[in-house]
C-alpha cells in the first residue's frame, strides 16, 4: 500500500512511501529522506500504480492510534497555509518530540469522576457576565473586558463547572485554559485544581518531553478534563474540546517568534470555531485587534467593571482603587552613583516596610545598567555579533548581549581601551535590587527576571517565598505585571514608566499602556489600603494620563484613530520578510535586485528592502520587507504572487524568514 506523507523538512510538498500495514490518516512514521531518517505524518493513501520514481518503504510506524485527530490536522493545514510554513514542518513542531511507549508512564486506569469542589459565590456583576457568555455560546468569540481584580478567573471556573454539569455523560467535555507566561501556570493550576481535583494537566516548554507526552496522552484518552498551558497548548490532542479560555489575551508572549511564527490567541479562536467549542478572551487591557473586532461585532463584548475581594463563600465589592501617584523625574540622570529612586519613592518604601507590608518594584529592563558610554568619543560599547549595546550585569563585572548572549568581562574592555573614560548609563532590575539592599539592609529582597528564571526551580521558589510573605520587596521586569495575585502588596513602584515609547514600533504606546495598567493591578488586592507610584520622565503624555486613570476606552479610541490614519493594524494586515546573511556583500547585492524588481512593479503596498532597527544579530546582517494588505485575503494573494519571484533572486547563503501578522519590528 502507498501513502502520501508530510515530511519534517523545508519542502512544501508531500512524498509517497510504501508500507505493508494499513495506516490511518494522522499516523506518525519515520521515513528515509535523503541521507537521513525523518519524522513524517501519513495524510492519505494512494492507489497502486507505476510511479516514475523509486518508492521507498516507511522505516517505522510509531503508533497504532493516530496522534493527530482530524481537527488537529485541519489546524496544521491552516497554520501551514496562513503562516507559509511547510506542512511537514508544522506537524513536527506542534507535537512534542516522539517517545517510545516504554518511555512514557502508563495511562491512569480509570477516569476520576468529575466533581467540582465548593464554588465561590459570584458577585452580581460576575453573574451577569457569566450569563452573557453562556447566552453567546459558540456563536462568536467572547471578549471579557474585566478591570484588574474583577474576578475574571472565577467566571472562567463557573463556566467550566456549568459545561460539566450540562454534559455529565461520556465523552466528558474538556477545557483549555491558556496563559501567556510559564510563570502564571502555577497560580492558575492551584486555583483550578482546588475546584476540579484530579482533572488538571499542564503543558509548556519548561516541562520534559516525557511530562508533556504524559499530559497529552491523558487528554487524548479523555482521562483528564482541563489543560493549563502556554501558547503551544493550543495544539494539544483533545478528545472532546468544549471551551478555550485565553487569559491575558493581549499579551505579546502568545506570538511565537522563532521557527513557526504563529499567534496562540488567534489559533485558539480558529480551533474553537473548527471544533464547535466556545472561546473566551479575557483581559483588563485588550489588544487593539480584539477590541476592534468587538466594536465591529465580530466578537461579543462582555464587561466586568467592579473590583472585588473574593474569598470562599464571601464576595465584597471594592469601591476604592489603589491610590495612584505620578512622580515627575529629571530628564537626565548622570554619574556612576546616580540615585535610582526619587526621595518620595524611597520614603514610601520605608514606610511600607515599617508597617510590615510588602512592596513590588518593576523596572522593565534587566541587568545592572543599560550600556557603557565612552565619554570623549561618544560611542557605546556594542556586541561583536549584533548591532546592539552590551548591558552591564553582575554588579559591573560583566557585559552581556541580550540577543546572542555574547559576554565579555568589564575588566577586559577597560584593559583594551586604557586611555578612555567610560560612563555607566541607566539602570536595570539587577541594579535596583542592589540599591534596595543598600537602602534597606534589614529587608528581605528577591528579584524576578529572565536572568533568574533560567535557573531551574527559581521561578516557583521566588514566587512562593513572596506569597508566603518571606520576602519584603520583590524586584522584577514586566513578568511581574502579568496576572499574579498578591493580596498583601501595599505598594507598587513602577520605574522609568515611559522608556518603552522609545522603541521604534507602532505598538509601543499600546504596550506601555498595558504594562502600566497591568502592573497597577497587582496592588490593592487585599483588605489593606495600597498605593501605586509611577516614576516618569514625560508626565504630560496622553497615554500616561490614560494609564494612570486606568481609562482604557479613551486610550483605545485615540490609538485606533491614529492607527487608522497611518494604515496600521488592525485596519490593515502586515507580513514581514526578513533576509539575513553572514555575507554582507551578497545580502546587499540581493537587496538591490529585489529593490529594482519592486520599483518596476510600482506596487505601493510593499515597503523595502530596508534596514531594521537592529541591522545585525548573531553575526548575520539583516534586511526587511513589509507587505501590506487591506485584509488577510489580499495579503496572502500578494505573498503567493511575490514570494516565488523573490525566491528566484535569493542565492544560497541568504536566509529568509516570513512572519505573518508580526508583533515586533526590531
Amino acid at each position: 500500500m502507498f501513502y502520501r506523507v508530510a515530511v519534517d523538512a523545508q519542502v512544501d510538498r508531500l512524498h509517497t512511501y510504501s508500507c505493508n500495514e494499513r495506516l490511518l490518516r494522522g499516523t506518525r512514521v519515520l521515513v528515509p529522506f535523503g541521507a537521513r531518517r525523518s519524522y513524517g505524518v501519513v495524510l492519505d493513501s494512494v492507489a497502486a500504480q507505476k510511479f516514475p520514481y523509486q518508492v521507498k518503504d516507511i522505516d517505522r510506524v510509531l503508533e497504532q492510534r493516530p496522534y493527530y485527530s482530524p481537527p488537529l490536522l485541519q489546524i496544521a493545514e491552516f497554520v501551514s497555509r496562513y503562516y507559509l510554513c511547510p506542512l511537514g514542518r508544522v506537524l513536527a513542531l506542534i507535537a512534542p518530540r516522539y517517545l517510545t511507549p516504554s518511555k512514557v508512564e502508563p495511562d491512569a486506569e480509570d477516569r476520576p469522576r468529575v466533581v467540582a469542589s465548593t464554588a465561590v459565590t459570584l458577585s452580581a456583576a460576575q453573574q451577569q457576565a457569566l450569563q452573557a457568555i453562556q447566552q453567546c455560546g459558540n456563536s462568536k468569540p467572547v471578549l471579557l473586558h474585566g478591570v484588574t481584580d474583577s474576578g475574571k478567573t472565577e467566571v472562567y471556573l463557573h463556566l467550566i463547572a456549568a459545561l460539566l454539569e450540562a454534559s455529565p455523560s461520556s465523552p466528558a467535555p474538556q477545557f483549555l485554559v491558556m496563559v501567556p507566561e510559564i510563570a502564571l501556570t502555577g497560580q492558575m493550576v492551584r486555583v483550578v485544581t482546588q475546584r476540579f481535583p484530579q482533572q488538571v494537566v499542564v503543558a509548556h516548554s519548561a516541562l520534559t518531553v516525557r511530562q508533556r507526552w504524559q499530559a497529552y496522552r491523558l487528554l487524548h484518552g479523555g482521562k483528564r478534563s482541563v489543560l493549563i498551558g502556554a501558547r503551544s497548548s493550543v495544539f494539544a490532542p483533545f478528545a472532546n474540546l468544549k471551551l478555550i479560555v485565553v487569559d491575558e489575551e493581549h499579551d505579546s508572549s502568545y506570538k511565537q517568534s522563532s521557527q513557526l511564527a504563529y499567534h496562540g490567541r488567534d489559533l485558539a479562536v480558529y480551533r474553537a470555531r473548527l471544533e464547535g467549542a466556545q472561546v473566551v478572551l479575557g483581559s483588563a487591557t485588550p489588544s487593539l485587534e480584539s477590541w476592534h473586532n468587538a466594536l465591529n461585532k465580530k466578537y461579543q463584548l462582555v464587561a466586568l467593571q467592579q473590583r472585588i475581594h473574593q474569598q470562599p463563600q464571601r464576595v465584597r465589592v471594592l469601591q476604592a482603587k489603589p491610590l495612584v501617584r505620578q512622580i515627575d523625574l529629571p530628564a537626565v540622570r548622570e554619574g556612576l552613583d546616580a540615585y535610582a529612586f526619587s526621595e518620595t519613592t524611597a520614603a514610601c518604601i520605608g514606610t511600607t516596610l515599617a508597617a510590615g507590608q510588602q512592596v513590588i518594584v518593576i523596572i522593565n529592563r534587566r541587568g545592572f545598567s543599560h550600556y557603557l558610554l565612552a565619554k570623549e568619543k561618544g560611542d557605546v560599547v556594542t556586541c561583536i555579533n549584533c548591532s546592539v549595546s552590551l548591558t552591564l550585569h553582575d554588579n559591573f563585572q560583566l557585559l552581556k548581549c541580550h540577543y546572542c548572549d555574547y559576554r565579555v568581562p568589564l575588566a577586559k574592555v577597560l584593559e583594551e581601551r586604557p586611555q578612555e573614560c567610560f560612563q555607566v548609563c541607566g539602570y536595570g532590575s539587577e541594579r535596583i535590587e542592589t540599591t534596595l539592599r543598600q537602602m534597606f539592609p534589614a529587608a528581605t529582597i528577591d528579584r524576578l527576571d529572565s536572568d533568574i528564571t533560567v535557573r531551574k526551580g527559581q521561578l516557583d521558589a521566588v514566587l512562593q517565598r513572596f506569597r508566603q510573605r518571606q520576602t519584603d520587596i520583590l524586584v522584577g521586569t514586566q513578568m511581574l505585571a502579568k496576572g499574579h495575585d498578591f493580596p498583601n502588596v501595599a505598594l507598587m513602584v513602577i520605574l522609568h514608566a515611559d522608556h518603552m515609547l522609545a522603541m521604534p514600533d507602532f505598538r509601543a504606546a499600546e504596550r506601555m499602556f498595558q504594562l502600566l495598567v497591568q502592573a497597577m493591578g497587582r496592588a490593592g488586592r487585599g483588605d489593606n489600603p495600597s498605593e501605586v507610584l509611577v516614576e516618569t520622565e514625560r508626565p504630560t503624555l496622553p497615554v500616561i494620563a490614560a494609564a494612570l486613570a486606568q481609562d482604557y476606552h479613551t486610550f483605545a479610541c485615540d490609538e485606533l484613530a491614529c492607527r487608522e490614519q497611518f494604515r496600521y493594524p488592525p485596519f490593515t494586515r502586515l507580513a514581514r520578510l526578513e533576509l539575513n546573511s553572514n555575507n554582507v556583500e551578497k545580502l546587499q547585492a540581493t537587496t538591490v535586485k529585489i529593490g529594482n524588481l519592486f520599483a518596476r512593479s510600482g506596487d505601493l503596498r510593499i515597503r523595502g528592502p530596508a534596514d531594521p532597527p537592529l541591522t545585525k544579530i548573531n553575526n548575520r546582517a539583516r534586511k526587511v520587507i513589509y507587505f501590506c494588505g487591506r485584509d488577510a485575503q489580499e495579503l496572502h494573494t500578494m505573498l503567493r504572487s511575490w514570494l516565488p519571484q523573490l525566491q528566484r533572486l535569493i542565492p544560497s547563503g541568504v536566509r529568509t524568514i516570513v512572519d505573518v501578522d508580526p508583533q515586533a519590528t526590531l
